[in-house]
């Protein structure tokens, strides 16, 4: 399975392990499953290995495993087989995509979040920086405007 993620470029991966159990969470909230992380039966490790192979796609393998709390040679599986499952697997196509969808959603919003975080810190600089200029050209008027009344008076 080809595995970009360009997402994760100067991401912490403490945060994307957290963010990725909360999509999990999401995710089976959404099927109305509870996660667990032996259970053999198809029930179980179709939406195991859809949640993983969308966490995969978007944060890697590595972090993925952290999330479900596998190896990552199960993970490796995951992704192997998924081609395949959309097509074989009666149900995987569709568990899958509601997995992607909910990864995607997640972790847009996420970065949403993150990108108006740093903007406010931007805008907070930047009004810092006004108003430490406004007080200076202030400042230099006063000096001037004393300097034009002190002339003005001799």
């Amino acid at each position: 399975m080809n595995n970009p993620h360009p997402y994760r470029k100067f991401e912490k991966p403490t945060t994307m392990v957290e963010e990725g159990i909360q999509a999990a969470n999401l995710f089976y909230d959404s099927i109305g499953q509870s996660w667990n992380k032996t259970e053999r039966t198809m029930e179980h490790t179709m939406p195991r290995m859809a949640i993983g192979v969308a966490l995969a796609k978007r944060i890697g393998y590595p972090l993925t495993a952290k999330v479900l709390d596998k190896d990552r040679s199960t993970l490796n599986h995951y992704g192997n087989t998924h081609e395949r499952n959309l097509v074989s697997w009666d149900g995987y196509e569709e568990m899958y995509e509601i997995a992607d969808h909910v990864v995607t959603t997640h972790f847009d919003g996420y970065q949403k979040l993150e990108r108006l975080e740093y903007i406010n810190a931007k805008v907070g600089e930047l009004l810092t920086e006004k108003f430490l200029i406004q007080t200076s050209l202030y400042e230099q008027l006063q000096i001037q405007n004393n300097q034009h009344s002190r002339e003005a008076v001799r």
